[in-house]
C-alpha cells in the first residue's frame, strides 16, 4: 500500500498516520517541490513529486547544513527533521493545478495538509 492510499484512508476516517523513521523537511516550498517520491531528487530538468506534504509541526530539530559534509553543504535546505515514528492528522487533501516553473507545463498537484502530533 503506498503511503497516498495511507495517508487518504487515515484521512477519510479520521485516524492519524504514522510516519516510520526520522522525517526530513523544509522550510522552503521550493525546496519541497525539487524532490521526488523517496526522498529522492530528480535528474536536472526533471520534475519532482506531484503530491507535496504541509506539515504544521510541533517538534523538530532544525538541523540546515549540520547533516551534510560541510557545514554549508545544504544550509539552503532550511532543513527541519522530525523525530522517528512522528503522527499526524490529515486536514486536508487537495488537488491543484501547478505550472512547472522550468517548462511552463501545467499539471496536477496533490498538496496533503497534516498537523503533527505530539
Amino acid at each position: 500500500v503506498s503511503l497516498l492510499a495511507r495517508i487518504r484512508d487515515a484521512h477519510e476516517k479520521g485516524y492519524p498516520i504514522q510516519l516510520a523513521g526520522y522525517s526530513s523537511t523544509t522550510f522552503d516550498p521550493a525546496v519541497a517541490l525539487e524532490y521526488g517520491e523517496g526522498g529522492k531528487k530528480p535528474r536536472a530538468g526533471g520534475r519532482g513529486n506531484d503530491v507535496v506534504l504541509e506539515i504544521a509541526a510541533r517538534k523538530g530539530l532544525s538541523i540546515g547544513g549540520l547533516a551534510a559534509d560541510s557545514p554549508t553543504e545544504h544550509v539552503s535546505e532550511s532543513e527541519l527533521l522530525l523525530d522517528h515514528n512522528s503522527t499526524f492528522r490529515v486536514a486536508a487533501i487537495r488537488e491543484i493545478p501547478f505550472r512547472d516553473p522550468v517548462s511552463g507545463q501545467v499539471s496536477k498537484r496533490v498538496v496533503i495538509q497534516m498537523s503533527q502530533e505530539v
